[in-house]
């Protein structure tokens, strides 16, 4: 009778072996023309070092999928032409690996242009997560992307297979961050009548990296005001949209994103 509870309990053990892998990527960071809500401007984007980038959808970035156990290691070549950079892998806990954190002049330095910085780790959580530069203000530029560690196989109830999808909702400016930046820190920018306006209001929404611009409109009104809790109006200085300097604004450049549901199949939006 023990020796069949010693066998039952190594063949148990056995099972519960999970399988880890070194899972690698290679990306490379650079500044595209492009128009995410058919308004055209310069992004920040991330891509596969193998492969160009999708014209039609540049960002969010490249998906980063492993899954627990796994050790990821993540190679970033910055291409801006005059601006650091670093990735930060936002919600993860590095407590073995702190230089892989991401956040510069604190884990790490600053990937200069044209140089490369090598992020290693072991899986230690699982959930859907994203990442982002933590460089200034380059996320506002298009600089993120989704992460999804997955559990063991023992651990997966259901088996979603192609009805897994990942939904990022993001701000957008038509101004990059160096000119909103500009903006909050000029004597008029955020501070009309010494009473801050924050955050900026965005210009509009995107779904996966798209979005709908009315071009014919405009999100600057000069009698514009806002009230604080006593009563009292404020001017609210607003930021004029630019003519577009990188092609004319499309309206209905890019169609939203359709998730199709089929019936009876078990359906996953992270």
């Amino acid at each position: 009778m023990f020796t069949y509870l010693i066998f039952a309990s190594f063949v148990f053990y056995n099972s519960l072996v999970i399988e880890t892998a070194l899972v690698e990527y290679d990306f490379i960071v650079r500044t595209i023309p492009s128009n995410p809500d058919g308004y055209p401007r310069p992004v920040i984007i991330m891509h596969n070092a193998n492969s160009s980038w999708d014209v039609n959808r540049p960002f969010p970035g490249p998906l980063i999928r492993a899954k627990l156990g796994d050790t990821l290691r993540i190679r970033i070549t910055n291409m801006l032409r005059d601006q650091a950079t670093s990735i930060h892998f936002h919600g993860l806990h590095m407590f073995k690996n702190p230089w892989a954190d991401g956040t510069e002049h604190i884990t790490q330095c600053p990937i200069a242009p044209h140089q490369t910085f090598i992020y290693e780790f072991e899986v230690t959580q699982t959930g859907t997560f994203w990442y982002h530069s933590h460089n200034a203000q380059q996320y506002a530029d298009g600089l993120v992307g989704p992460i999804i560690f997955d559990h063991d196989p023992i651990e997966q109830r259901y088996n979603y297979r192609t009805n897994d999808y990942v939904i990022m909702l993001q701000e957008w400016y038509h101004e990059t961050w160096s000119d909103l930046m500009t903006a909050y820190q000029g004597p008029h920018g955020a501070y009309p009548g010494s009473i801050p306006i924050y955050p900026w209001p965005p210009t509009s929404f995107l779904i996966n990296g798209h979005g709908q611009f009315n071009c014919r409109t405009s999100d600057c009104n000069e009698n514009a005001t806002w009230r604080d809790e006593c009563g009292t109006e404020y001017p609210v200085q607003c930021v004029p949209l630019r003519s577009p300097f990188l092609g004319p604004c499309k309206q209905n450049a890019h169609p939203i994103d359709e998730f199709i549901c089929p019936s009876g199949k078990q359906i996953r939006l992270r």
